[in-house]
């Protein structure tokens, strides 16, 4: 991991997906977390502080 990486949340039901974009981001030097559905994502955002949220807008679970 790089010092003082950007924190991305990764937001996405499909983990191959998920697994995908991540990859690609952390090539470029990103710090990458996952999250399975909305609720989760709601919790991990109040959690801790990140620079973006890439959402898959049609997520199966509506929450946010």
């Amino acid at each position: 991991m790089i010092d003082n990486a950007y924190q991305l949340l990764l937001v996405d039901d499909e983990v191959k997906v998920l697994d995908m974009i991540d990859n690609y981001l952390k090539q470029e030097g990103f710090d990458t977390t996952w999250a399975g559905n909305g609720n989760e994502a709601l919790e991990l955002f109040r959690m801790q502080s990140f620079d973006l949220v890439v959402l898959d807008l049609m997520l199966s679970e509506h929450t946010y």
